[in-house]
């Protein structure tokens, strides 16, 4: 058996010490706001001139004229252009328990659950939020457990 090399386990952590050598660092980039913005996914522009300035990122320096007001297209494009859902239930709530039953049928998972169930139904009550949650597993299982909820 040949030992390539052992790394000490220290307060149940194995941490790998090295020597780093003067050759390894490499010179610095000075990149754009907007080459900077895109190669980190489209970060926010204040948060790309906070890593330069903390020294949170290495090898990278900013050009001097990448600041002020900064627009990107692709992000502008990505945004959701829907109106949010609004968080409050628009017309009367249930005055009594069972009135009203709002219920969501959801699956196929992408990973069977215990016992190899795929889907999942809920119901939930208006007046009450409480919600009853069962596990199916094929979806033409949803009446018997709307069933199951009613009984």
């Amino acid at each position: 058996m040949w030992v390539l090399g052992a790394v000490p386990k220290t307060k149940g952590l194995y941490r790998v010490a090295y020597d780093e050598p003067e050759t390894a660092h490499v010179a610095d980039e000075e990149l754009t706001l907007d080459q900077f913005h895109c190669q980190m996914r489209h970060i926010l522009a204040g948060v790309v001139h906070h890593l330069v300035e903390k020294g949170l990122v290495t090898g990278v320096h900013l050009e001097p004229t990448s600041s002020g007001d900064y627009f990107c297209k692709s992000c502008v494009y990505a945004k959701p252009t829907r109106k949010p859902i609004p968080k409050t239930c628009e017309g009367e709530c249930a005055t009594k328990f069972g009135d009203k039953v709002y219920s969501d049928l959801w699956g196929l998972a992408p990973v069977k659950m215990k016992g190899g169930r795929k889907y999942y139904i809920t119901f939930t009550d208006d007046m009450s939020q409480l919600t009853h949650l069962y596990l199916l597993c094929l979806k033409s299982k949803a009446f018997e457990a709307y069933k199951q909820y009613e009984a």
